[in-house]
């Protein structure tokens, strides 16, 4: 168009110069003629080419219309991906992987359907072949071009203006809308997909849920019905606008516009997790929905509670037809606020719902799988959890590929093993089918610059790689790791599954330990396949018992595959020695319990508790055919004696994806703390991947960030003082807190040796407070006058303000303070309750020493809550008892007693009648008044308080073991 441009210029600048120079008559200038016919010739042709362009971009406008829905989808998929590197730092994926893939999604699809979605109709063939050149670069092109057509010749100018002639509905109307539309949502599905399945491979089983929970939301929040609408169906509209009709909606359509998820919506669930419910929690769900909180009030006052009786609570909400107006999202919200244990389940059913159970998979990648993916000049990179070792998986895959493991080099990475591997790698390259795997990249540090150099002349010019050669990598998450390596590799994690489910997939994967081959072994007897399935499931449930954290196991142990393979040699050894083909149930017991495994586990609790689950799984009552593991309630974990391998995997998908806490010998309520704390991780690493949402709850209306934390800052220093106000301040009467303390031993005499660390402690206490409340004032200090431009703004103080508007304690106040998981507004609140009772305490003092008729300086009850370190009180006590006995610690023992009678309570602290402590909560359990004992919850609320316990220091040889109300 430009060079057009510039020829008609040329013929105007011509004609110009040539009037300007002529000294004859116009009409006798045969050149100036000449030159005036050819400047009108080639301004017709221009103005041809320009409607022709004109028509061709408008035609290609309205076909680019058409995949507006899967450009769009493709960019929400690449910025969601990318965000995940927040989570951890290996999840790197490039934009240049990310094209690749978006187009392999689409030049893959069927080549006939990829025609008909374009309307390669014979009357445009012309065309086509006339804006080759223009169209050849674009991804467009790629899906207009039909390989079986060539360029034969240009085209005319009497078929290009017959063509011109022909209406744009020809050109997009040649196939049915809705047929398009199909063929769309059909590619869009598959882009998600493949997206989904190759991000999921690359991430921690933690994050998977996670991943696919994002993905549903991301595309609920972003696609809006009417653009949605709008967009997929552009083309359409234009045309059938051009016909006289209108475009209805459609009921699908109509769903889209209720499945939408509003942005206060989102803001609510992205705000802290609610442990218990009161009316002033629930004060910002009735700020930003109003219409959730009149539902909450109503499910909480329901007098016969069936929603949280329910064990379903998504389902009861989504089934029930008096909540039928509310989105799905919404009943998960209601389940967050109301049912926040049974968030992972309802977000599980959710998903399924939304976007199909494929996309709740466990995410584990079989090494088959990666390999088929990979190129050789790409490596694959190998995630490691802690505990982990992927080189037995590899060996397995190797030899089960050519038959042994001779073309695989291992080198495990250290000090000084940089130059081997530049030699290995350079021999590779000059061999057939070599596969290198260097293990444990995160020990070479200084190494990885060069390793980058070497992996990116992989793709040098001139340089042929062997299609067969493969470069493995293994690391753990570690940020000297190249993200060029991390971008350009396929990524894969290796870590023991999370569930029950999980491991025993990977257990009888095709490359898991027991195999086909394994199980199906029929000289070891009819009893092998359940002795086998047996030790797998043993070896789950021991791994997956850490997830309950001290309730689990005492100490963290990492079982590992390298366990439960050589217990199955074991187990194979036993078998084929025993007469009948059923080993000693005894002798594997200890071999596993005491040796295999039990060799890992240091406490001797955590010992005598392994060895009695393994006799839970072998046992003569294991060879029965209903026999259960975890009681009549859980008969689905034990599979038919004579199943068959197909039949075994087909019964192990059918478990349910969350575990049943009998298996693992906990009661439901342990499982209800779990489910809460994975919950709460859920939710914060959400608000890790999109901290703006948590802002917002502090913004309000208000998008001026800096106002907010400036409110935020005035709340701060008008609520939490200076200090704490010792004795009665200003009001004192006589004397002060200072002055008491140091006359108080002329009124305790005797007895001040023993109280004397009661005082010490006190003052240790008030120092540690008033240190951090001097410091939480000075950085709100700081922090106004940066607000203000008074001073430079460094990284404390902007990590200190995004902390402060996502409602959390900044970092520099967490590292002095107690050990705390509340909220910005909740450690507050605890906060001034802790100063208050150390107020009280001083005041107390300073009355005991001018006031006769005070008997004790000490408080009737210690909140044990309050201390900076609460052992310092239990030290206190039997330190104070120690010298008020004349004994020495050692010949002393606490004695507990429940204060569970208000009678009880009214005695005043005494060191030789005993402390009161109070503060003391119980998680899963509870106090009974009737019977006078720990129960089990029968509520569901997770944590009950109890009541205050009379703590007292006896002798050893005197402690009454029997005594009532006594917890030892």
């Amino acid at each position: 168009m430009a060079q057009d441009l510039k020829s008609l210029r040329d013929y105007e600048d011509r004609t110009l110069e040539m009037l300007t120079a002529s000294e004859q008559h116009i009409l006798d200038r045969h050149d100036l003629i000449e030159n005036l016919t050819r400047s009108k010739i080639t301004s017709d042709e221009i103005a041809n080419r320009y409607r022709e362009n004109e028509f061709n971009e408008r035609q290609i406008n309205l076909a680019r219309l058409c995949y507006v829905s899967l450009a769009r989808r493709g960019s929400l998929l690449y910025f969601l991906i990318n965000y995940l590197s927040r989570l951890n730092i290996m999840y790197q994926f490039s934009l240049t992987w990310f094209q690749r893939t978006f187009h392999s999604c689409i030049l893959d699809y069927d080549t006939n359907r990829r025609m008909s979605m374009t309307n390669l109709t014979s009357d445009l063939d012309s065309l086509q072949r006339h804006n080759q050149q223009r169209r050849n670069s674009s991804l467009l092109s790629s899906l207009m071009s039909s390989p079986r057509h060539s360029i034969v010749e240009e085209p005319t100018a009497d078929h290009a203006s017959t063509h011109r002639r022909g209406s744009a509905k020809s050109f997009v109307t040649a196939i049915n809308p809705q047929q398009r539309e199909a063929t769309l949502r059909l590619m869009v599905d598959r882009l998600t997909y493949t997206i989904y399945q190759l991000v999921s491979w690359s991430l921690f089983a933690e994050h998977q849920l996670l991943f696919s929970f994002l993905l549903t939301t991301t595309i609920e929040r972003e696609i809006n019905s009417d653009e949605k609408n709008k967009h997929s169906t552009a083309a359409s509209e234009i045309i059938l606008e051009e016909d006289g009709q209108e475009q209805q909606e459609t009921k699908s359509e109509r769903e889209a516009k209720l499945a939408h998820i509003t942005r206060d919506e989102w803001t609510c669930f992205m705000s802290p997790m609610l442990a218990t419910i009161s009316e002033d929690k629930l004060a910002f769900i009735n700020e930003q929905l109003p219409s959730l909180y009149l539902i909450c009030q109503e499910l909480l006052q329901d007098a016969d509670q069936e929603f949280f009786k329910h064990p379903n609570a998504y389902l009861y909400l989504s089934r029930n037809e008096k909540y039928s107006h509310l989105s799905r999202f919404r009943c998960i919200l209601l389940v967050k606020i109301l049912r926040p244990d049974l968030l992972l389940p309802s977000i599980s059913q959710y998903v399924a719902e939304k976007m199909g159970s494929k996309f709740l998979s466990s995410g584990f990648a079989d090494i088959q799988d990666i390999y088929a993916h990979s190129s050789p000049q790409a490596p694959i990179v190998l995630l490691l959890s802690p505990g982990t070792d992927p080189t037995s998986l590899l060996l397995r895959f190797a030899k089960e590929t050519r038959g042994s493991a001779s073309h695989l080099d291992v080198i495990s990475l250290g000090q000084g093993q940089g130059p081997k591997v530049e030699e290995v790698l350079s021999k590779a390259l000059t061999l057939k089918g070599r596969w290198i795997f260097l293990h444990n990249c995160h020990l070479s540090a200084s190494f990885m610059p060069r390793l980058r150099v070497l992996v990116n002349n992989f793709s040098k010019p001139g340089l042929e790689l062997d299609s067969q050669f493969r470069l493995f990598l293994s690391t753990k998450p570690d940020a000297h790791f190249p993200l060029e390596l991390l971008q350009l590799g396929l990524k894969m994690t290796i870590e023991w599954p999370v569930g029950l489910k999980s491991s025993l997939l990977q257990t009888f994967g095709p490359t898991g330990i027991v195999n086909e081959k394994v199980y199906e072994n029929e000289t070891l007897g009819p009893n092998w396949r359940r002795l086998v399935f047996n030790l797998a499931f043993f070896h789950a449930v021991i791994h997956e018992r850490k997830k309950f954290g001290a309730l689990g196991w005492n100490l963290s142990y990492e079982f590992n595959q390298s366990d439960l393979e050589v217990a199955v040699l074991e187990l194979e050894n036993l078998v084929r020695r025993s007469k009948n083909q059923v080993p000693s149930f005894d002798v594997f017991c200890y071999l596993a319990g005491s040796v295999i495994y039990g060799g890992r586990v240091t406490d001797e609790f955590d010992r005598r508790r392994l060895l009695r689950i393994i006799e839970r799984f072998y046992c003569p009552e294991t060879l029965e055919e209903n026999y259960s593991y975890a009681g009549d309630e859980a008969r689905q974990y034990s599979p038919s004696l004579d199943l068959n391998f197909s039949g075994l995997l087909s019964y192990i998908n059918a478990l349910p994806d969350f575990d049943d806490p009998r298996v693992f010998g906990m009661h439901p309520n342990t499982n209800r703390a779990l489910m809460y704390v994975q919950a709460s991780r859920v939710v914060e690493m959400l608000v890790t991947i999109e901290p703006q949402y948590r802002m917002m709850i502090s913004l309000g209306t208000s998008s001026d960030s800096d106002a907010a934390c400036m409110a935020i800052i005035e709340d701060i220093k008008a609520t939490l003082p200076l200090s704490i106000e010792t004795g009665f301040g200003p009001q004192a009467r006589r004397i002060t807190f200072e002055n008491a303390l140091a006359k108080i031993s002329e009124r305790l005499e005797h007895k001040y040796h023993a109280y004397s660390i009661f005082f010490s402690l006190l003052k240790q206490e008030i120092r540690a407070y008033n240190e951090l409340l001097e410091l939480v004032h000075a950085t709100c200090a700081d922090l106004r006058r940066a607000l203000l431009g008074e001073t430079v703004v460094n990284e404390v103080l902007e990590e200190t303000q995004r902390t402060l508007l996502m409602h959390e304690m900044p970092r520099i106040w967490r590292k002095r303070s107690y050990p705390s998981t509340k909220s910005l507004r909740a450690w507050i609140s605890d906060h001034l309750l802790r100063i208050a009772f150390f107020k009280d305490w001083t005041r107390l003092i300073v009355t005991y020493v001018e006031d006769n008729k005070t008997l004790s300086p000490l408080p009737p009850t210690f909140n044990i809550g309050a201390f900076y370190y609460p052992k310092g009180l239990f030290s206190a006590i039997l330190q104070s008892s120690a010298r008020s006995i004349a004994l020495p610690i050692d010949q002393l023992k606490f004695s507990y007693q429940v204060l569970d009678q208000k009678e009880e309570r009214l005695s005043t602290n005494d060191i030789t009648n005993g402390i009161t402590i109070d503060g003391i909560y119980l998680d899963g359990a509870q106090w009974d008044y009737e019977l006078h004992q720990i129960v089990d919850c029968t509520s569901q609320q997770r944590t009950h308080r109890l009541p205050p316990l009379l703590c007292k220091l006896v002798p050893v040889k005197y402690l009454n073991l029997g005594k009532t109300n006594s917890l030892f």
